[in-house]
């Protein structure tokens, strides 16, 4: 009796060693210490290391049920004010639509900051800190400012892109203010925002891809179109030397 229960116990501790090499869903295996995994506010994944600090790691293992097969390419979502095609994998749009009107400013953006969309995975807050990357808007938030819903639906991250702080601040805001004063003597103007990602483009450790460069085309209501490209990088020139051939 005593030799049986000394093999059953020696059985019972193979399967409690075994069981330590299996990391569960839902925790961070830390220097052989398994950490429970939290989502943030704005859906980044992480564990609290022992001084209490936050330590990020894939989103996705975050979400047991939802692996990144599930994840859509080419998600269409119409927000009323522009339609975009999401990459959930790149965690960036494929492109955005929208239409320019000379319509009035009546609010300002205040502190308004960009939101996650339910049931949708996208960047999020993570992605943009302490880098040289600017939540750049794709639908401008200066065309939709004429009411506080208008103004905040361009605040989603599915309006959102990985673009160089240089670019989103200068030029590309620049070329922005010349569609709005053309749509005030030409009527409105249908702009289609493609993001390029070229083989080797930049992933960053939070898995959201970084876009190569950015395609902007224009249709004004006589039939006639200008398009630009722009690099995801420092502008170097104005505006007006990225336009490209619209063929």
């Amino acid at each position: 009796m005593k030799s049986f229960l000394r093999y059953y116990i020696f059985f019972l501790l193979i399967i409690a060693c075994e069981g330590d090499n299996v990391i569960n869903c839902g925790y961070y295996e830390v220097s052989g210490e398994q950490r429970k995994l939290n989502i943030g506010a704005n859906g980044g994944c992480y564990y609290l290391t022992p001084s209490g600090n936050k330590s990020y790691v894939d989103r996705n293992l975050c979400y047991c049920d939802e692996p990144e097969d599930d994840l859509d390419t080419n998600l269409i979502i119409d927000k009323g004010i522009y339609r975009v095609s999401y990459n959930e994998v790149y965690q960036q749009p494929n492109w955005v639509e929208y239409v320019v009107s000379n319509s009035p400013k009546n609010v300002d953006r205040g502190s308004m900051d960009f939101y996650i969309e339910n049931g949708v995975t996208t960047s999020d807050d993570v992605d943009y800190s302490n880098n040289k990357w600017d939540k750049g808007h794709l639908a401008p938030a200066a065309s939709f400012s004429d009411s506080y819903d208008n103004l905040n639906t361009t605040f989603s991250f599915l309006n959102c892109a990985l673009q160089v702080d240089n670019l989103n601040r200068g030029e590309w805001a620049e070329l922005e203010q010349q569609v709005r004063d053309w749509s005030s003597t030409s009527g409105n103007i249908s702009v289609r925002v493609e993001l390029v990602f070229s083989d080797g483009h930049t992933v960053l450790s939070t898995d959201a891809h970084v876009p190569t460069g950015f395609w902007k085309n224009l249709t004004f209501n006589d039939g006639s179109s200008k398009c630009f490209y722009f690099p995801n990088e420092n502008t170097t020139a104005n505006w007006t030397a990225y336009e490209q051939s619209c063929n």
